[in-house]
């Protein structure tokens, strides 16, 4: 079993952050009251690089299926936001097409690179294991 702890590869920050989506998972789903104890830098999940590149960031980290998994997703909701611009003929798309990108990226990147290292996941869904539900 991969033991991150002694993974020279990894950087001290994802160690920490690893530390902590095993103790209290995603955004505390695990341990709510215990998750709301660590400071606020420790639990942010925000990945600023992922913000900046979207689906390339996972690319760049190994995680092929959940990149092309979040190109179909975000194609999909261009296109909705363009529908909808052309319809009601506003100007919604402007904004919100760049900004979902790059916040839907940026928020499930560090726990989609943690299912990949740690869990070994390899599957296409970028929401694995973001709710109580999943393993």
């Amino acid at each position: 079993m991969y033991n991150y702890k002694e993974d020279l590869s990894l950087s001290e920050g994802w160690k920490e952050q690893f530390d902590i989506f095993e103790k209290y998972g995603f955004f505390g789903n695990k341990d709510p009251e215990g998750f709301k104890t660590t400071s606020v830098w420790k639990r942010s999940s925000f990945n600023w690089l992922a913000l900046l590149f979207g689906p390339f960031y996972f690319v760049a980290k190994g995680m092929y299926r959940i990149a092309a998994t979040l190109i179909v997703l975000l194609v999909v909701i261009i296109l909705s936001l363009s529908i909808i611009d052309s319809i009601f003929e506003t100007k919604i798309s402007d904004f919100w097409t760049g900004t979902s990108t790059g916040v839907v990226c940026a928020m499930l990147a560090n726990y989609a690179y943690y299912n990949y290292k740690v869990k070994n996941y390899r599957g296409w869904n970028p929401f694995f294991g973001t709710n109580k539900n999943n393993p």
